[in-house]
């Protein structure tokens, strides 16, 4: 070898050496390029489905919601999805795409472009290979429930041949189900860059053995360069690809109907979609770039105060965060959106969050229907809670109560908690005046309701009560109820027993006036007749014995008449000046010398004014008429009071009482006894004509009967108060006579005062009464019925509450009994008591148990006034 070719052979080995080294180190580098590079699109391919599932699961999430508070059911679940699922479809580079949704058993439940595998089990579907891949890709799931990503070889609809696709599944919360999506994967991608990586290996392990030329490693490099240009072709369609899919991205990203904003680490900006742009008011141009916290502001609609942003909890948290149900957007216009929203970390390969994405929609109507229902149920719960009627929901099949609201317990005195579950023939308090509770029932739910029914109630304490009820079919939990109002019509009886025994009164009156007045025009001729028979004389003695009997027998007669033309209002009613308390002595003085005297006659003459417009024999024969009655009631002695009072009778006492009563000043005379005392059943009958319960031939009946007319007849009024084996009182009521002297002289002096009174009486007209005279004195007032309904009244209000008047004889509890219930609630309560009787030695023991007064019935205005002045200020005491 010469030395040129020495040279020549150096020149070559240095370019060969040259040349190898700067080909190995070029295939070096482009190995890494190209190793690099199928890293970033296999990157950039899982990203890109990853994007898509995630999309699709919050646009299902408000779906997920509402199953996860139980407002939808599993089935209403699935179904929901499927039909949302079965509309997100796509096209990429491999053709029509879709998200699918299954089951983790390998049911198949949306599959847009194979709807004939819907519905089937593919739980063990197996591929050319033998891999069960709905299997793996349920295990998977499970081993990493908040997303994974998974390579297997399925059938391919478009090409009929099994192709390699990549998908990424997302478990749903809460649920056995989940979404996905993927893409078939070109087979030449990963063939070619195979086969590049084993010719790097070749063409590096024949440099290190130098065992192959350098020419045929030139022509391997010019081969691989070759084959490099072409996998940079195809690296270059691929990235179109990708752009491709960022617009079918962009796409969907604008097309979903919830709005959406992206942001960065920093929680800026990225993206935003149309819905966000037109909730917020901004334009993603002018926006981009900014804080969140500067575009999304949103506030507590019920407090107004400001609401942290949810993607600050979402970097803190790592999870999704949901905003609170009363959660408002305020746009940049300065209208408000109620929004239900929730926020979601998005994550690089590595599982580093870098950024956040938002998805939220206005609910401003479904809000408002909302609110608008809870005030609907706030208005039935007031109506239900508060109503003084009695309103109860049973179920439709059995009768049994579901709901109760709380004037149940107060009207029957049963508890809510022991009704609930019973029905009311369990209860034992619900007695219908003909149909049986079965009856009722059927014809409820013939015809969907029954209205107005009457039927009698007994509570718990045995009391009976009439009510009036309806009741309507109506849903309640989902199942067929019954809704009962019923209506206490007790108090409203008795007044319309009252108004028909006045009715009735009038009626036998008038009836009574013309019997009568035929009558005693047949007596003017008989006495008549008889007289001129006297005066012819030339009678023997048995024809004047014989006339005598018909004269005695006339005048008898005509005494009756008399008597029921008093009661019938027609008889002639003198006009003059008549002095009370001089007609109670001069009656007295008879009766001492006529009744037993065993009997002790007591007055108690108070009444300062006692003069009234009147017929005096009249008026003598109502007190007389009065003291016999009384003293045939005390057969073994006792006592008979006569008093008076001047009293004031107020507008609502007269509206409310049964007789013709005007407002003004009255004397109230009291005829008291210690008797026998008169029966409920009788009490009501005492002032019918021709009524006694004495023993024949020893009373007319029509003794009462007159008092009645004639106190008609002077426009006054009579009521009675009776006890058996204690007494009874009857109570008159005479207008008195205008007085030449300034009315305001002998007034009666009110005295004002303020606090909070509960009258408990259980007649209606007293509470009415006592109410209406409490008020005008400046005192606010609380009523009961009887003693429990009393002491229920005073715990709930013993703050307020400055004394309490208590009746005496009550049904259910006696004022006795509620007085001393009421001790033990407040050691220092102030009571009144109020009776019909002084009966001095039944409240004794009272008064040194530390009740404050006792007073009179009926209620005069100015002593009522003084007791409770005195009572509340602690200067009277008993």
């Amino acid at each position: 070898m010469n030395k040129s070719s020495k040279v020549s052979h150096k020149i070559v080995y240095i370019i060969l050496f040259i040349l190898f080294i700067s080909t190995v180190a070029g295939f070096l580098i482009t190995h890494l390029l190209v190793v690099q590079f199928d890293k970033n699109l296999q990157k950039e391919h899982d990203n890109s489905i990853k994007t898509r599932v995630f999309i699709a699961f919050q646009s299902i999430k408000h779906i997920l919601d509402s199953y996860e508070k139980k407002e939808i059911s599993k089935t209403e679940l699935e179904n929901e999805l499927k039909k949302r699922v079965k509309r997100m479809t796509y096209e990429d580079e491999s053709g029509k795409n879709y998200v699918f949704f299954n089951r983790l058993d390998g049911t198949v439940l949306a599959r847009p472009f194979q709807p004939e595998l819907e519905g089937t089990n593919q739980i063990y579907t197996t591929d050319s290979k033998g891999d069960p891949f709905y299997k793996r890709v349920s295990d998977e799931i499970m081993k990493k429930k908040d997303g994974v990503f998974v390579s297997y070889y399925i059938l391919n609809p478009e090409t009929g041949g099994e192709e390699l696709k990549r998908s990424y599944f997302l478990l749903l919360p809460n649920t056995d189900l989940y979404i996905g999506t993927g893409s078939y994967v070109d087979k030449t991608i990963y063939y070619k860059l195979k086969k590049i990586k084993i010719a790097f290996g070749a063409m590096i392990l024949l440099i290190i053995l130098f065992s192959i030329p350098v020419l045929f490693a030139l022509l391997i490099v010019l081969k691989r360069n070759k084959e490099l240009s072409k996998q940079i072709d195809e690296n270059i369609n691929l990235q179109k690809i990708i752009e491709t899919e960022k617009e079918h991205f962009k796409t969907i990203f604008h097309s979903i109907g919830d709005a959406v904003i992206a942001t960065d680490i920093n929680l800026e900006i990225i993206q935003m979609n149309n819905v966000a742009e037109k909730l917020t008011g901004y334009q993603f141009g002018e926006i981009k770039g900014k804080k969140l916290e500067d575009i999304f502001k949103i506030i507590n609609s019920e407090t107004g105060e400001i609401c942290e942003n949810p993607a600050k909890k979402v970097l803190d948290s790592g999870l999704v965060v949901g905003l609170a149900n009363h959660t408002q957007l305020i746009s940049k216009t300065g209208e408000k959106y109620h929004i239900s929203d929730s926020g979601a970390p998005i994550k690089n390969w590595e599982g580093e969050i870098n950024g956040v994405v938002l998805v939220f929609r206005d609910v401003t109507i479904e809000y408002n229907l909302q609110k608008e229902a809870e005030e609907k149920d706030a208005v039935f719960k007031t109506i239900f809670e508060k109503s003084p009627f009695t309103i109860t929901i049973s179920d439709a099949n059995t009768g049994k109560y579901l709901l109760l609201n709380p004037s149940f317990e107060k009207n029957s005195d049963i508890s809510i908690s022991e009704a609930l579950g019973k029905t009311t023939k369990e209860l034992g308090r619900v007695i219908t005046e003909s149909d049986s509770e079965i009856e009722i029932l059927e014809t409820i739910k013939n015809y969907g309701f029954i209205e107005n029914k009457p039927a009698k109630i007994k509570t718990s304490s045995g009391y009976i009560k009439d009510i009036y009820f309806s009741a309507y079919i109506i849903k309640y939990l989902g199942k067929d109820a019954i809704l009962s109002i019923s209506v206490d019509v007790s108090e409203i009886k008795k007044l319309q027993q009252q108004l028909h025994h006045a009715q009735k009164m009038d009626a036998i009156g008038q009836l009574s006036g013309g019997v009568a007045h035929d009558f005693n025009n047949m007596l003017g001729g008989i006495l008549g007749a008889a007289e001129l028979l006297e005066l012819e004389g030339n009678l023997n003695e048995s024809q004047r014995k014989y006339l005598e009997i018909i004269i005695k027998a006339g005048g008898h007669a005509s005494n009756l008449v008399s008597k029921l033309l008093t009661f019938a209002r027609k008889g002639k009613v003198e006009s003059t000046p008549v002095n009370i308390h001089k007609s109670i002595e001069s009656c007295v003085e008879i009766l001492k010398r006529t009744i037993d005297k065993k009997i002790s006659i007591n007055l108690l003459l108070n009444s300062t004014n006692y003069t009234i417009i009147g017929d005096n024999s009249q008026i003598m024969n109502i007190f007389l008429n009065l003291g016999i009655n009384s003293s045939h009631a005390m057969q073994n002695g006792g006592k008979l009071n006569y008093s008076t009072r001047a009293i004031y009778l107020e507008k609502p006492f007269c509206d409310a009482s049964p007789f013709d009563l005007t407002e003004g000043d009255y004397i109230l005379i009291e005829v008291e006894d210690s008797g026998c005392g008169i029966s409920m059943e009788n009490i009501e009958k005492i002032f019918d004509p021709f009524f006694t319960t004495k023993e024949q031939g020893k009373g007319t009946g029509l003794g009462l009967a007159a008092v009645y007319g004639s106190i008609i007849q002077h426009k006054g009024a009579i009521t009675v108060y009776s006890e058996i084996n204690k007494g009874t009182t009857f109570h008159i009521y005479l207008p008195l006579a205008e007085k030449t002297v300034e009315y305001g002289e002998n007034s009666p002096i009110l005295k004002r005062g303020s606090g909070v009174i509960l009258v408990v009486d259980d007649e209606e007209i007293i509470r009415i009464t006592a109410k209406a005279m409490l008020e005008y004195m400046g005192y606010q007032v609380i009523t009961a019925i009887d003693g429990l309904e009393g002491i229920d009244v005073y715990k709930r209000n013993q703050n307020i509450i400055s004394l309490v008047i208590l009746d005496m004889i009550m049904p259910k509890m006696s004022g006795e009994d509620c007085f001393y219930k009421l001790k033990d609630i407040n050691p220092n309560i102030k009571v009144i008591l109020s009776s019909g009787f002084s009966r001095e030695a039944d409240i004794k023991k009272m008064l040194n148990d530390g009740l404050k007064g006792f007073m009179k019935k009926p209620f005069h205005s100015a002593d009522l006034s003084d007791i409770i002045s005195n009572v509340i200020s602690g200067k009277y005491n008993g």
